[in-house]
C-alpha cells in the first residue's frame, strides 16, 4: 500500500518537474521571439493559437462543463492573462532577474497559503524544501546588470518597472494556479475558457494594431510550438497536484526561471555569478526534500 502511495506521488512529482521544463523552455522561446516583435504581438499569437486548439479538443471530446463554472473559469482566467501580460512588458521593458524573482516567488507563496487554507497538511521535510527552494529562486534569477547605468534615470524606471510587473505577474498567475488545480471541470474546457480571455485581448489588440497581423503571420510556426507547449504544461499541473498536493506541485513548476535562465547561459552565452551557481545546487536540494517529504 505504501509503496504504491509512494509511487503515485513520485510520479506527480516527475510530472510537475516535466511541467516546469515545459514552461522555462516556453519562457525562453517567448522572450527569444519578444526581440523580434512587440510583446503584445507575441501574447496575441500565443493565444490564437491556443483557443482554437482547446476548442476542437474540447469539441471532440464533447464535454463544454456548465454555465456557472465556465463563467469563474473565465473570471480566473483574467488573472492569468494580466498575470503573462505584466510578465511579458516586465521582461522587456526592465531587469528579467527582478522579474523572475518576484513572480516566481510570489507565484509560490500564494498557493501555499490557499493550500493551508483548504487543509492541506504537510510535514518538515515538505517546509524546509520551500525554504530552499525560494532561495533557489531568489538565487538563480540574480542576473547581473551593467554596472554603468546603475545611477542612471532609464536604470531607475527600469527596477520600478521589473518590480511593477514582477509583483502583479506573481500575485495573478499564484491565484491562476489555485483555480486551475480546484475548479472542478473537465480539462480541455477548464482550459479553453481559462484561456479566452486572452484570446479576446488578443483580437482587441489586433483590430488597434493590424500590422501585428504580419508578424504573427511570419512567426505562426514558432507560435504553434509555444503555445502548444504552454497548454501541454497546464495540463500536467493538475495531473501532478492530484498525485501530490497543491504545494508540492508548485514549489516544483515555479522552478521554472531557473531552467529559463541556463537555457540563456547556454543558448545566447549570458553569464553566470556565483549566487546563480549556488541557487542551482539549492534547487536540487529543495526537490529532493520536497519529494521525499511527500512521500
Amino acid at each position: 500500500m505504501y509503496f504504491a502511495s509512494s509511487n503515485t506521488v513520485l510520479i506527480g512529482v516527475f510530472t510537475a518537474l516535466l511541467a516546469a521544463l515545459v514552461f522555462g523552455f516556453g519562457d525562453f522561446g517567448s522572450g527569444e521571439l519578444g526581440k523580434k516583435m512587440n510583446p503584445y504581438a507575441l501574447l496575441s499569437g500565443i493565444y490564437f493559437v491556443e483557443v482554437p486548439l482547446l476548442f476542437v479538443l474540447m469539441l471532440m471530446s464533447q464535454r463544454f462543463g456548465n454555465v456557472q463554472t465556465n463563467l469563474v473559469l473565465f473570471l480566473v482566467g483574467i488573472l492569468g492573462t494580466i498575470g503573462f501580460s505584466s510578465m511579458v512588458y516586465g521582461l522587456t521593458k526592465g531587469y528579467a532577474s527582478i522579474v523572475m524573482s518576484l513572480s516566481g516567488l510570489l507565484a509560490l507563496v500564494v498557493p501555499v497559503i490557499a493550500s493551508i487554507l483548504i487543509g492541506e497538511s504537510s510535514n518538515i521535510f515538505v517546509w524546509v524544501g520551500v525554504v530552499i527552494a525560494v532561495a533557489a529562486i531568489v538565487c538563480v534569477t540574480r542576473v547581473s546588470e551593467p554596472e554603468n547605468d546603475h545611477e542612471s534615470n532609464v536604470h531607475k524606471k527600469a527596477i520600478r518597472i521589473s518590480l511593477l510587473g514582477g509583483s502583479i505577474a506573481g500575485l495573478t498567475l499564484g491565484s491562476y494556479f489555485v483555480g486551475l488545480d480546484q475548479i472542478e471541470s473537465s480539462i480541455f474546457p477548464k482550459l479553453f475558457y481559462l484561456q479566452l480571455s486572452g484570446f479576446i485581448f488578443g483580437v482587441i489588440y489586433v483590430a488597434l494594431n493590424q500590422s501585428a497581423v504580419v508578424k504573427i503571420r511570419k512567426s505562426f510556426l514558432l507560435l504553434l510550438v509555444i503555445g502548444v507547449g504552454y497548454q501541454i504544461g497546464q495540463m500536467l499541473f493538475p495531473f501532478a497536484s492530484e498525485r501530490t498536493s497543491l504545494v508540492v506541485t508548485n514549489i516544483i513548476v515555479n522552478l521554472y526561471p531557473a531552467i529559463t535562465i541556463v537555457l540563456a547561459k547556454y543558448f545566447n552565452h549570458e553569464k553566470t555569478n556565483r549566487a546563480q551557481h549556488l541557487g542551482f545546487v539549492l534547487a536540487v536540494i529543495g526537490l529532493l526534500l520536497v519529494s521525499f517529504g511527500a512521500t
